[in-house]
């Protein structure tokens, strides 16, 4: 089943989510990670913009968008993932280049202390989005999570 969002923002102009059927996860380099410990969302918060965030991760040279992805959940939030799983995409216009960025839900299964070098200071669990949030993300995470609630109920339990 497609979903299609339109928003406002030029950054975000499409997200598309596919929940019936396999993503080829391999072409894509960019992700974002809804990472869920305990029926709860796991995010960090971002001094330098002021803003609580889910991890997103490039894929770097010898590793894939999943390597990459868990990756991140650990450096940004000391967070081990059980598993990891597609679960749509969207556009993104960045200097005139358009690109899909997928959309990951990770289930975590611990917590470790993050690299000493990390440079995000706090991480939270949320049992909602919460309201300190980049007016881009905003629009976006509150569009995956509606859809999160919506169609992947059973990929959590």
């Amino acid at each position: 089943m497609k979903n299609k969002v339109y928003g406002k923002n030029i950054n975000f102009p499409e997200l598309e989510f596919n929940f019936d059927k396999n993503i080829d996860f391999l072409k894509y380099e960019n992700s974002v990670i809804v990472p869920i410990f305990e029926e709860k969302l796991v995010m960090y918060f971002d001094s330098i913009n002021q803003s609580w965030k889910f991890p997103k991760s490039k894929s770097n040279e010898n590793e894939n968008i999943i390597q990459s992805s868990i990756r991140e959940i650990f450096e940004e939030c000391g967070a081990i993932a059980e598993y990891i799983k597609p679960i749509g995409y969207y556009k993104s216009v960045e200097q005139n280049n358009r690109k899909k960025i997928l959309i990951f839900i990770a289930k975590i299964a611990i917590f470790e202390p993050r690299p000493r070098w990390s440079t995000d200071d706090l991480v939270k669990l949320f049992e909602k989005l919460p309201d300190k949030l980049s007016d881009q993300n905003n629009i976006l995470y509150r569009t995956i999570i509606k859809n999160i609630k919506a169609k992947c109920v059973h990929i959590l339990l």
